[in-house]
């Protein structure tokens, strides 16, 4: 299990990389085989929302998104990044309700969250 945990990092870490130096199909590739190894892991799918919000690929960023909120109903940040991506898509009210979402968490949490573009960070 061990093996496959550093293998999960590694992918992530690597995908970190690619997203920061503007290597969006590869970072969601990274991702995809993140997601592959850990199905459940939110933060994968987050980054992996990230990767395609910087492709333009703005409604499977939003269902991506959506997968990571369902996996972790307290990320602050997917709240955040579901917020940016609906407004981007119209819709409005919907994008408003998750950025309150976001920030009413990010206020029980008190730790600072990422904003699209900024990918999280390996477990």
């Amino acid at each position: 299990m061990n093996e496959m945990l550093d293998d999960f990092n590694e992918i992530i870490t690597e995908g970190n990389r690619l997203l920061s130096s503007g290597k969006y199909p590869e970072a969601l590739e990274a991702y995809s085989k993140a997601i592959e190894l850990d199905p459940d892991s939110a933060l994968a799918w987050n980054n992996k929302g990230t990767a395609l919000v910087k492709l333009e690929r703005n409604p499977e960023a939003l269902e991506a998104y959506n997968e990571a909120i369902k996996l972790d109903p307290e990320s602050a940040e997917a709240w955040s990044n579901r917020g940016i991506v609906l407004e981007r898509l119209g819709r409005h009210v919907e994008a408003l309700e998750a950025s309150e979402k976001a920030r009413e968490l990010d206020l029980e949490s008190e730790k600072p969250q990422g904003k699209i573009g900024e990918p999280g960070e390996s477990r």
